[in-house]
């Protein structure tokens, strides 16, 4: 209980009954990352002259915190009303948790980076006002201040400018910040060109935007978990940035507009209301766009877009050589067209309702993670014309019972099978002559595997925590077997080891059966 201190750096303390303020020692020079975290009982902390350094997330969590004072003789910090800041009285540092209303930046505070923190946390805060010196706000500065309903900015600020509480640039062409803790619908002022990264962060309240067509782009994470979000009108925008709309469960109608080019790696992922989408003359579209949009069942390109088309609503590349994103709400068996030649990276990740796929002997290679998550997925067939299978290619595959990798792959990769509990089977190929790292890890239901003579390696966790692996022959080829290859194989008994002078590495067979033995 209480204080832990190690060689003058507070690393924790701990919450003693009853008492609701503390004294940190003199003596103490830095205090440990959230070393309070969850002290919910104090109200008031005091810091000495000794403390120089101060981690970040100090105080999360301290929900009752309303004060913090610092040794007026402190080198580094000072407070002004029991809030933290630099010596100087130029940087906000830490204001805490517990605090309830209307805060008003003092003048002369030039940044607002809560440094030691990151972000604001005081969920109780409902309005602050922002003096003419601040000239930086840092990212995500109100992330956590969910009652946050106005922030002011003074007339006389050179960088920043409020309407109606919503913070902008100066000049009022970017949406910078608007407060968390307000509901219902907004409509974004004529005039602005773009609303800008965590704008919009979380704001769990709202439920529709109107955007005008002085916009025209959205940059990354704007719209980020506004869970209530049903629908949104976008006009003359020309870029979606990186998961602009992540998280947005509610939304279930989105037009993206012809001017539009380019939309940002997981713009739309886990957007799980949306069923149909419609791409226009994009000519770049980012990784997992729509990953984890559950309902979504149909995608349709645009016939004039130059890089992307669709067929039956699944999107390929315009010369249908490459599959590149299933919608994730679709169910049961799907046929890949003849003709394809490569499965890309991701395509039919987390597609949680699909049974069975058909790969024709047009494609050669399966990209990494092409079929992450497929939790449903019980039967594939892999033709001999696939000469590449990617890292992860399988990986959590739940339900996937027996896989038969052809002759013409020559190596299994990272994690290929890696969580793939209901895969009793497996034979390895002669012309694999690789098994990478966690290949098979977790396969709970593996009961035999065939190494072949070709294999000269076997890595890391290869077969880690495959529970019912009960014997297994390693092959004279095998000059090597990694670290961990075959912990918590607990079936594990019997191994036949080859006869040459093979280096087992440290743990190899760790917390297998008692009774290994080694052949």
């Amino acid at each position: 209980m209480g204080f832990i201190i190690k060689n003058g750096k507070l690393m924790a303390y701990r919450e003693e009954t009853g008492i609701t303020e503390v004294v940190i020692p003199d003596g103490v020079t830095s205090i440990r990352d959230r070393a309070f975290f969850g002290c919910e009982s104090l109200t008031k902390i005091n810091i000495p002259n000794s403390v120089t350094s101060i981690g970040y997330d100090v105080f999360w969590g301290c929900k009752s915190l309303t004060e913090i004072t610092v040794s007026e003789d402190n080198p580094r910090y000072c407070d002004i009303d029991g809030v933290v800041f630099s010596k100087d009285q130029t940087k906000l540092l830490i204001y805490p948790y517990g605090r309830f209303g209307e805060y008003t930046v003092p003048n002369g505070v030039i940044n607002l980076s809560f440094t030691c923190c990151g972000s604001l946390y005081s969920e109780n805060l409902t309005k602050i006002n922002i003096p003419n010196s601040v000239t930086s706000i840092g990212d995500r500065a109100f992330e956590y201040c969910k009652s946050l309903t106005k922030i002011t900015v003074s007339e006389d600020n050179p960088q920043y400018f409020d309407i109606d509480g919503v913070v902008f640039s100066k000049d009022q062409t970017k949406l910078l910040i608007y407060p968390k803790g307000r509901a219902g619908e907004y409509t974004v002022p004529n005039g602005v060109i773009s609303i800008e990264s965590w704008a919009f962060l979380t704001c769990k309240n709202l439920t529709r935007i109107n955007i005008p067509d002085s916009v025209t782009s959205i940059e990354n994470e704007a719209f980020l978990g506004c869970k209530s979000l049903t629908k949104i009108n976008i006009p003359n925008v020309t870029s979606i940035g990186e998961a602009a709309f992540m998280g947005c469960k509610s939304l279930t109608e989105i037009k993206i507009p012809d001017s539009v080019t380019s939309i940002g790696y997981g713009a739309f992922a886990d957007c799980e209301s949306l069923t149909e989408i419609t791409i226009p003359n994009i000519t770049s579209i980012g990784k997992d766009v729509f990953g984890g949009c559950k309902s979504l069942t149909k995608i349709t390109v645009s016939k004039d877009n130059p890089l992307y088309c669709d067929i039956d609503g699944v999107v390929f590349s315009k010369d249908q050589t490459k599959l590149l994103i299933y919608p994730n709400g679709r169910s049961g068996e799907y046929t890949v067209p003849n003709g394809v030649i490569s499965i890309e990276r991701r395509a039919f990740l987390s597609c949680e309702s699909l049974t069975k796929i058909n790969i024709p002997n047009s494609v050669t290679s399966i990209g990494d993670r092409a079929f992450y998550g497929c939790k449903s997925l019980i039967e594939i067939t892999i033709p001999n014309s696939v000469t590449s299978i990617g890292k992860g290619a399988f990986e959590c595959c739940k339900s996937l019972t027996e896989i038969k990798i052809p002759d013409s792959v020559t190596s299994i990769g990272y994690g290929t099978f890696e969580c793939c509990k209901s895969l009793t089977e497996i034979k390895i190929p002669d012309s694999v002559t690789s098994i990478g790292n966690y290949a098979f890890k977790e396969c709970e239901s593996l009961t035999e595997i065939t190494i072949p003579d070709s294999v000269t390696s076997i890595g890391y966790g290869t077969f880690e925590g495959c529970h019912s692996l009960k014997s297994i022959i390693i092959p004279d080829s095998v000059t090597s077997i990694a670290i961990d290859a075959f912990t918590e194989c607990s079936s594990l008994s019997c191994v036949k080891l080859p006869k040459n002078n093979m280096n087992i590495e440290f743990e190899a067979f760790s917390d297998c059966s008692p009774d290994i033995k080694f052949i």
